[in-house]
């Protein structure tokens, strides 16, 4: 009869490595226990307490989620279904801030800071944004699904990214600042440009490519 000794030790082994995962996630805080997190800070690099934080999905089943920041401005959202999310600070007196998309998906956790300036005038948050929204022309025909990303040059900044619809449509909603924009389509089309889009309001048609009439 073949001996059990060798198999029992494999259970036992597994069993081991199992219980060593379960107690590093419970009480290590866990690589997959918080889905969003992220610092709330003022001009000067100041926390934020009780700013408000609220992650509303893009796509697919609706949620909408907020989180208030603690004393240290820290905020977290342990557990978001996979997706494209829009996260949103606001705290009375400041210039609320929105980025999006933002892209969460499990086990990965993302981490986003938010820099909130003081309101120029009243006591309620003010909502500055810029829109960028045109049709991509490359050589007078319309380019679709093509990928374009606009980088923040103020810092290490993650993209904010859009793909054109067929009719080479695009939007972005983004925080005033200037940004370095990157219009990729696959090997055959890739130009990067400059854009100010440090005043709030609507641009059109501001993208160009090389070689577009």
């Amino acid at each position: 009869m073949r001996s059990l000794a060798p198999l029992c030790g494999v259970r036992s082994a597994a069993r081991a490595a199992i219980a060593i995962l379960i107690l590093f996630t419970s009480e290590a805080g866990g690589w997959a226990s918080v889905a969003l997190s992220g610092h709330v800070t003022d001009a000067t690099g100041g926390s934020l307490p009780s700013a408000t934080v609220t992650v509303h999905k893009l796509s697919g089943d609706h949620l909408d989620e907020s989180s208030q920041t603690d004393s240290q401005g820290r905020y977290s959202f342990a557990e978001l279904p996979d997706g494209e999310y829009s996260v949103e600070a606001v705290l009375t007196g400041f210039v609320s801030v929105s980025y999006k998309p933002v892209r969460i998906y499990f086990p990965a956790g993302a981490w986003w800071n938010f820099v909130l300036t003081v309101a120029g005038f009243g006591h309620d948050a003010v909502y500055a944004s810029s829109e960028v929204v045109g049709e991509l022309l490359w050589r007078g025909a319309r380019v679709s699904t093509a990928n374009i990303c606009l980088t923040r040059s103020d810092g290490p900044h993650q993209p904010i990214c859009t793909v054109t619809n067929r009719l080479g449509q695009y939007f972005l909603d983004v925080p005033t600042a200037i940004y370095v924009v990157t219009v990729d389509k696959g090997g055959d089309l890739h130009t990067t440009e400059r854009l100010d889009l440090t005043t709030a309001g609507q641009y059109r048609n501001k993208i160009a490519v090389e070689g577009a009439p």
